[in-house]
């Protein structure tokens, strides 16, 4: 059963290998994507917030830790 959201959740059955890897690393370049447009407009990268609850706070602490242009 797949259930489609920021990424994809590919089993319920196991703990291991349950979520897309690509989907997520896909996922947290577009959030960086929509900051980089932000900070391109003029709004001081100290003033954007990036937050989320469950997947997105996921997504969130991804982007956070892997994005170090802004």
């Amino acid at each position: 059963m797949s259930m489609p959201s920021w990424y994809d959740i590919t089993s319920l059955a196991s703990l291991d290998e349950t979520a897309s890897e690509p989907g997520i690393m896909e996922s947290a370049g577009r959030v960086s994507n929509l900051i980089k447009e932000e900070i391109e407009t003029g709004i001081p990268s100290e003033r954007i917030v990036v937050a989320g609850f469950s997947q997105g706070s996921s997504l969130q602490s991804l982007t956070q830790s892997t994005n170090h242009d802004h």
